[in-house]
């Protein structure tokens, strides 16, 4: 969830509109964020506008969370846990810009190393034109001076000479240039490798943002009726989380394009060529699937079932950004797979060490929870009895760098197709198509 989005439902929760807009005049923030809000604004639109105006005007800071606490003692956990959801959102940033400033720097030093480059090619093109030119000018002393023959000859030995040690110096300008060019290449490598973890922490950032799969769902399950205890010999067990085979799924957008709409349709259904299930993508106000757009609120999905505890206005599925591997990975989340990673059958040696250094770092901050949590820790594997071997080209696997495994073993991830495991489980899961 957005900072933005967390805080105003945390406002929201603790004040009513006018104990709202009191607690901020009374504070430093005081007329300089009230008289930024827009008059009678519901509570909803209010909270989202106060902490705009906020964070606009630089007043979100910790003096404001120990404001809260001190008002609304007893709320302090959520009120912590938004103060660690600020924190986390202004390091990212701040990360984010020391990215950019690494960036602009390797790039300053490509183009220092290709200036040196460039000048000993000058230098050598230089000298060889030289020895050329004392080259043709001695010849032409021998054809007109016969007389002092043995003088040119000794000239032209000399000039050999010359030769000779310029060749000397080329061969260690040529050795020198390799020599940078080598390390350039390690610098390539290495910045390689800071993109792949780089890579991995943002696209874990964005799964914490996801309902997790097993824990917070859970005590806030409702009994089923009947009709979803539907089960096969084959069918494996899933948590609890698997829809009735053959069922009709509604799907509705929460706002988004008609070209996002266009492009979300077709991918979603390559997963019905082999899943028993069908998808209505309408304007149903009782739709089971829900799909926002936010590009600030990551890319989740709840698993399964789990979408039916979900208020019917929340998205139970939010897309920050329209890639088809994208739309495959949360619609799986959807038919009720988990990620690949944290399959009970993954035999992943993890560096736990190296993760916890990477992840505990920027962008993430995880704690070592968090880290176990959503990396570490597979799922029980009574509770997902029968699921698939470990697939690593699944589309529900996500890019690990090789330096988080003991073994040296990276994963490439972040499929944009169906893999043959894939459409094999979604037949197991939900069995019945021709």
């Amino acid at each position: 969830m957005s900072l933005e989005r967390a805080l105003g439902e945390l406002l929201l929760s603790l004040f009513k509109p006018k104990e709202l807009v009191y607690f901020l005049q009374d504070g430093p923030e005081g007329d300089d964020v009230v008289g930024a809000l827009p008059s009678s604004l519901p509570g909803a639109a209010l909270a989202r506008e106060a902490v705009q105006a906020l964070i606009r005007r630089g007043r979100l800071d910790d003096a404001f969370f120990d404001r809260l606490v001190e008002e609304r003692s007893g709320r302090e956990d959520d009120i912590q846990a938004a103060r660690r959801l600020w924190i986390l959102d202004t390091t990212s940033k701040q990360a984010e810009e020391r990215v950019v400033e690494a960036g602009k720097k390797a790039v300053e030093s490509g183009a220092q190393v290709e200036s040196q480059i460039s000048s000993a090619i000058v230098e050598l093109e230089s000298a060889i034109g030289r020895t050329i030119a004392q080259s043709q000018r001695a010849k032409r002393i021998a054809l007109g001076a016969v007389f002092a023959s043995l003088l040119v000859v000794a000239v032209a030995v000399a000039m050999l000479s010359g030769v000779d040690s310029i060749r000397s110096e080329l061969k260690q300008l040529r050795g020198a240039v390799a020599e940078q060019a080598s390390g350039a290449q390690k610098l390539l490598d290495q910045l390689e490798e800071v993109k792949q973890i780089a890579v991995a922490s943002s696209r874990l950032a964005d799964s914490a943002l996801e309902a997790p799969e097993e824990t917070v769902l859970e005590s806030r399950r409702v009994s089923q009726p009947a009709l979803f205890q539907q089960e096969t010999e084959d069918r494996p067990r899933m948590a609890g989380k698997l829809w009735p085979i053959g069922k009709t799924l509604r799907v509705r957008f929460l706002g988004g394009s008609s070209e996002q709409h266009d492009q979300v349709e077709p991918w979603a259904r390559e997963w019905l060529d082999y899943a028993n299930l069908n998808l209505d993508f309408s304007d149903a106000p009782g739709a089971e699937i829900r799909i926002a757009f936010d590009a600030a609120d990551g890319s989740w999905s709840y698993v399964g079932t789990d979408a039916l505890v979900v208020p019917e206005r929340s998205a139970t599925m939010n897309l920050g950004f329209l890639e088809k591997g994208n739309v495959l990975h949360n619609f799986g989340h959807v038919l009720g797979l988990i990620h690949e990673h944290q399959s009970p059958n993954a035999d992943i040696h993890w560096n736990e060490k190296a993760v916890l250094e990477d992840l505990q770092g920027p962008p993430n901050f995880w704690d070592a929870g968090t880290v176990n949590r959503n990396v570490l820790t597979p799922h029980d594997p009574d509770r997902y009895a029968g699921y698939r071997e470990f697939d690593p080209d699944s589309v529900m696997m996500y890019a690990f760098p090789s330096s988080w495994t003991r073994d040296n073993r990276g994963f490439e991830g972040d499929a944009t197709e169906l893999s043959d495991s894939d459409r094999q489980f979604a037949r197991r899961l939900y069995p019945g198509l021709n």
